[in-house]
């Protein structure tokens, strides 16, 4: 039998994204029934199916096989690499200010990638930035004291976003 062939052609993903691997066969007689493995050797078997979906959490590869009639063919490899998300960006952060002062620049820095500024914590719920690059200036009233939570990513060429980094604005009389 003919090894399967695997849509999409192996991936490169960040950690915790989901993947599904979509084998075809080019056999006479095909009832699309693939075997996925953890291993070469075709020992460890993962599911059987026609789509393997599962969360990515490190780098591995997936070994395919297609059954027809009790007969297995020989395997195709799927290989994932995870692109590791970069650290918490460095801030300049806490910043002090007097009621009615300018509101600061805050500065964040990372290893290259785009830096997301959040009004709320990134980790809970799924907020939009508010802004990206740096410096940042927040656009808040300073007319009255206060502590004002912002938070700073950095995001990857692969669009692996980091965790954050806690920014904290105090207006004080």
């Amino acid at each position: 039998l003919n090894p399967p062939t695997l849509f999409p052609n192996n991936a490169t993903l960040c950690a915790g994204d989901m993947i599904s691997i979509i084998p075809s066969s080019t056999n006479p007689g095909s009832t699309n029934t693939f075997n996925f493995y953890s291993n070469g050797g075709l020992t460890d078997l993962l599911f059987t199916g026609s789509v393997y979906t599962f969360t990515a959490n490190t780098s591995t590869q997936i070994f395919v096989t297609e059954e027809i009639n009790g007969c297995e063919s020989i395997s195709s490899t799927y290989t994932i690499n995870i692109d590791p998300a970069p650290g918490a960006p460095a801030t300049n952060s806490p910043q002090e200010i007097g009621v009615n002062e300018a509101a600061p620049a805050f500065t964040a820095n990372g290893t290259g990638g785009t830096l997301n500024w959040y009004a709320t914590d990134p980790a809970v719920g799924n907020p939009a930035p508010i802004a990206s690059g740096s410096p940042f200036t927040p656009g808040v009233a300073t007319n009255n004291p206060n502590t004002i939570n912002y938070w700073v990513t950095e995001t990857n060429g692969a669009g692996c976003e980091g965790p954050a980094t806690q920014v904290i604005l105090n207006i004080v009389n």
